[in-house]
Order: structure tokens, then sequence, then C-alpha cells
């Protein structure tokens, strides 16, 4: 069984590689200063690229275009980056690592900038690895950095300096502007584009606002209720001073299962990152006659039942790949508490059961979406414990159809 999951998840992820994101109309220009109409392979960068990859044509092969050879590419009506050398500062603000140095500690890098704001004053912006830069430049004239830097005074407190309003002020100060008004300013993309928005307009130069025009999808929530069948097996193993053995194997059953999840659909990466979380009611009956260790062990026959049924709670996440418009699949992994509701393993003719515990599980799915409306996963639990007792050893595992059907 676990050979075939990991059989189907590669599948899906080598199928997906080619199917899941559109080529969309766009250009680039090279070196040479060519500009050249072509279809962008748009993944939605959360951080900047130094490469892209395009077709010349619905039905030619995929090219790479690179930072060393482009100088400049966008999507039609979305985004535009272009390559500058610029001097840039990839200090970081997290607490523990930051210096004394409260001055920027810059670096000559040839970077793709991304366009927040074009017109006579331009705003850009550099993400990697979490750090956020902000650059602008006035006329076309070299492109400077915004400086925002934290660090820690000599007292160990942690200082800001933001430098980057000095520069506002002096390099980008339109008539109406006070200095309490740049005082206001956050070194985030909302403050600062409002700011160069004011600029452009107070200098009447026209202005494209990209954010605005390439505006990412918001986050949403998803409320599904599921249901479906559970294919389960379930054994009891005693421990031996060299292994174990086991005493009851109560097979394969097939029973019902349903649910309701709550998917939180995160705001990048085209919508193609989920987290999610469900509440889903599942029974395991079943019956086996207890098994003898050896020759020599001459017990009565014992009939053991199991009704084993939980509450669980999966809090995972989830990825998918679209198709097309209307179809996407999808992948995702789990942990879940499992909370037993009047479970038992209990021995014929004696007075001895074993209660099911609350438990931690694990669940690897893969799946497909429909019109974001329906839903069939097939979904894997490996192996796991249902009880804490050191004179048993249970191993319960499951695979499971589920049909899914979002209400809002």
């Amino acid at each position: 069984m676990k050979k075939q999951i990991l059989i189907i998840i590669t599948s899906i992820l080598s199928f997906s590689s080619y199917a899941q994101i559109k080529f969309e109309n766009g250009y680039f220009i090279d070196n040479s200063g060519k500009k050249t109409n072509c279809l962008i392979k748009n993944i939605d960068w959360e951080n900047n690229p130094t490469k892209f990859e395009y077709k010349l044509s619905e039905d030619s092969q995929s090219v790479i275009g690179t930072i060393r050879t482009i100088k400049e590419f966008g999507i039609i009506n979305k985004s535009k980056y272009e390559r500058f050398n610029v001097e840039v500062d990839r200090t970081s603000n997290r607490v523990e690592d930051l210096t004394l140095n409260k001055n920027p500690e810059f670096k000559e890098e040839t970077l793709f900038l991304k366009f927040l704001i074009q017109g006579e004053a331009n705003l850009y912006l550099h993400k990697a690895n979490g750090i956020l830069r902000f650059f602008y430049n006035i006329n076309n004239e070299e492109v400077k950095q915004l400086i925002h830097k934290k660090y820690l005074s000599p007292d160990n407190k942690i200082g800001v300096n933001n430098e980057f309003r000095k520069q506002l002020w002096n390099d980008l100060k339109y008539t109406g502007i006070t200095p309490n008004e740049i005082r206001k300013i956050n070194y985030n993309s909302n403050d600062l584009i409002s700011y160069f928005i004011k600029y452009n307009s107070a200098m009447n130069s026209e202005y494209v606002d990209f954010k605005k025009k390439g505006a990412k999808e918001k986050s949403f929530i998803n409320f599904k209720i599921k249901t479906g069948l559970d294919f389960s097996s379930l054994s009891i193993d005693q421990p031996r001073p060299f292994g174990s053995f086991t005493i009851a194997d109560f097979g394969q059953q097939l029973s019902f299962r349903i649910g309701a999840e709550l998917e939180l659909i995160l705001p990048f990466n085209k919508n193609k990152w989920a987290i999610f979380i469900e509440s889903n009611y599942r029974n395991y009956n079943g019956s086996d006659e207890r098994r003898r260790s050896d020759a020599f062990d001459l017990s009565d026959e014992q009939i053991i039942d199991v009704d084993y049924s939980v509450i669980e709670f999966p809090i995972g996440v989830r990825h998918y790949f679209f198709l097309n418009d209307y179809s996407k699949l999808f992948i995702n992994a789990s942990v879940a508490l499992d909370f037993p509701i009047n479970s038992t393993i209990d021995f014929e003719n004696t007075n001895f059961s074993i209660n099911p515990t609350t438990k931690l599980d694990v669940g690897l799915g893969v799946g497909y979406n429909y019109r974001n409306k329906f839903s069939l996963e097939f979904r894997y639990n490996p192996g796991t414990s249902i009880e804490d007792s050191d004179s048993f050893i249970t191993d319960y595992s499951s695979a499971s159809i589920i049909l899914g059907y979002k209400i809002f």
C-alpha cells in the first residue's frame, strides 16, 4: 500500500509540473535592446526572480530567459521587472541577527527589480529570503535603495534607522507635504505606493500602479462537507524478548466516514497553497480469535472484539496544481488528533479490555477538484498505535476515498 501511495504522488507531481501554471501574454527586452512579444510562465513570484520561462508561441518549446541576457520583462497588465546594478543592503531585521552598526552595509548586485509605481518617480521592490528592500529613482536617473535598518543600541535596545523618510523629504518633496506626514510613513508597500502616487500626481506625471493592476487574489475561506469510505485494518501484537507475536489480526474492514472542512486559501503563489482543518467521524468494528503463541499454549479459544470510533481533527497543508479554468489536482499532508468515543477492545470471557486513547495520526492525500465545488481525494494514514499499553502493541492504518462538496 505504501509503495502504491508513493507511485500515485510521484505521478501527480510529474504530471502537474507541466500543467499547473498558464503561460500569459508578455514581452522581454534583451541586451541589444530588442523587444520580443512572447508568452511568459506566470508563477506569481513570491521572491524576485533571476530567470523566467517563456514561449514564442503556444506550440513552441519553452525557453529560459536569465538576468544575464534579459534587461527587462513583463506580463501584460500584471507585472514588470527591470534589471539594474544597485547598491543593496541585505542585513536582516531578525532580532538574533542585529548588530551595533546602524548604517546600511551596501554591496553592489545585479537584480531584477519589480515595478510598483512607474512615473516621473519610480518605486521598485526587491524581495528575497524574507528580506524586503524598496528602491526608487526620478526621471530614470540612478536607482537608490530607500534605507530602513534595525540595529542594537549600546544599551542593548532595538533601534531603527529610518533614513528613507529623509530621502523622501530631500528627493521627493512636493507642494503641500509636511514633515509630520513624512514621519507617519512606514517602510511597507502600501505606505510607499501611496506616497509615490501623491508625488507623481502633484508633479502632473502619468503613472502606472502595478500593484493595483496585478493585484493578487486575497485569502479566502472555503467550507466543505465531506463523506466517504474507509478501508481500515487493525492488528494486536504481544511483545516478546526477541520481537513480537501477533495475537489478533482483524483484517481490512469497510466503514463510512463523514465530516466537515474549513480551508484557508493563502494569498500568494496564485492561490495554490492552502491550510485546512477538518472534523471527521470514523469507526472500525471487527473480531478475531486469539492466536496461540506456540504449541505449548493450552489456553482456551478466545474471541477478541474491537469497537473503535473516533472524532478526528486533522490540520494540514494543501497544494493545488491547476489543469485548466475548471480543474485542478492537489496533494496534502496533515497531522490529526484522534479522540476515541466509547471505544474498547474486549477479550471475551475475561474482565480484560484495552481502552484506546487520544493519539496523533499522520495523513497523506492526493485528489482532484472540479469547479472549486466538488472534490475527490484518496488519503492514506500509515500505521499508528491506538493505545498506551506495555503488554500489547496495536497497529491501525487506513486508506480512504473522500468526496467533498463546497457549501461556501
